[in-house]
């Protein structure tokens, strides 16, 4: 009796245990955009409902399949959090805040990035989708469509550390056309 115990802890255990490696999106390498003095809002990234469930899409071809990609957390998460961490450190400011935020600023802009592809196709990582720059009274000040490919090896790091790469072109972007306001 007390191996079979000993034998039903151990699966527990083994069952409970982490899912391996597990991944977070590359701290964004940014340029510096000098100081932006108002808040900057970042909405909650908008992704492919395919993202939710830790899989990266990869099409070949006409054939579409996932493969393992366990991130850390929900991938809208930690795409925000490096938006945010990116616009702070390319704007010199503090004042970045997942939006919507509770303060009585007139001054600053929201910033709104809906992602279409996130996608590795035929040997390439792909990033596309638009982002929307508007004022805090709702203003659309800038709207901008964005693609961006990248060749890459065929394996989950490789993948997900250039979709990385891309998305963060994507906030250098954002970040050059704030500090132009």
């Amino acid at each position: 009796m007390r191996l079979f115990y000993l034998f039903s802890i151990f699966f527990i255990l083994v069952g409970c245990s982490s899912r391996g490696v597990e991944y977070v999106m590359p701290t964004p390498q940014m340029r510096d955009h000098g100081v932006y003095s108002s808040k900057i809002g970042v909405a909650e990234v908008k992704i492919p409902h395919y993202l939710n469930s830790d899989k990266i899409l990869v099409q070949k071809g006409t054939e579409l399949y996932t493969i393992d990609a366990h991130f850390a957390t929900i991938p809208s998460k930690l795409l925000t959090q490096n938006a945010i961490v990116a616009l702070k450190r390319s704007l010199n400011t503090a004042d970045v805040f997942l939006y919507p935020w509770d303060f009585q600023s007139k001054k600053g802009v929201i910033v709104t990035i809906t992602l279409d592809n996130f996608i590795y196709k035929d040997g390439y990582a792909i990033v596309a989708g638009s982002y929307y720059i508007k004022n805090t009274k709702g203003t659309m000040l800038l709207e901008r469509n964005f693609r961006y490919k990248k060749a890459c090896n065929a394996n989950s790091k490789d993948i997900v550390v250039t979709l990385s790469n891309l998305f963060n072109r994507v906030l250098e972007d954002v970040a050059a056309n704030i500090a132009r306001r």
